[in-house]
């Protein structure tokens, strides 16, 4: 399996999503927990609150987001 490394950078580290994750979840916000994506939606806040309601007790500073790239297009790094 080849693994897209993506950054992290409110939390400052590094997080690895499998690329068939990263192209599901494409163009959206990603609310992760640990190494799992746990909720994406349109926004940072809409991720956060999807995540939420999965794990209730969790802190808002205890979930990483991210946006992930677009599927189609350039990549700009």
């Amino acid at each position: 399996m080849v693994l897209l490394y993506l950054v992290c950078m409110d939390k400052d580290q590094r997080i690895k999503i499998p690329r068939q994750i990263a192209s599901r979840y494409a163009g959206l916000t990603a609310a992760v927990v640990g190494n799992k994506v746990v909720a994406a939606g349109a926004t940072t806040s809409e991720a956060i609150t999807k995540a939420k309601k999965q794990f209730p007790k969790m802190k808002d500073e205890d979930i990483a987001v991210m946006t992930l790239p677009p599927k189609t297009g350039v990549w700009v790094l």
